[in-house]
């Protein structure tokens, strides 16, 4: 592989990587307050944030993936 094309794939991959990091911080952030607002009404147990917040992470990743791809591209 040239070096053109390793170098232009790593600084695609960074981008992506920050990208993808940005959006998911943001998404999970959302997620959180919903998750903790079922909490404070006693729809969820307290015990079960965690493994809300991954199904929500879960749910959230096909919408995040290709926009991640798209911007990390632009």
């Amino acid at each position: 592989m040239p070096k053109l094309d390793r170098y232009l794939l790593s600084e695609f991959a960074q981008s992506t990587f920050a990208t993808l990091t940005v959006l998911l911080i943001v998404s999970v952030g959302g997620a959180f307050t919903d998750v903790l607002s079922n909490i404070a009404r006693g729809r969820v147990p307290a015990g079960m944030m965690l493994s809300q917040l991954g199904l929500v992470l879960l749910t959230w990743l096909p919408l995040i993936l290709p926009l991640a791809l798209m911007l990390g591209l632009m």
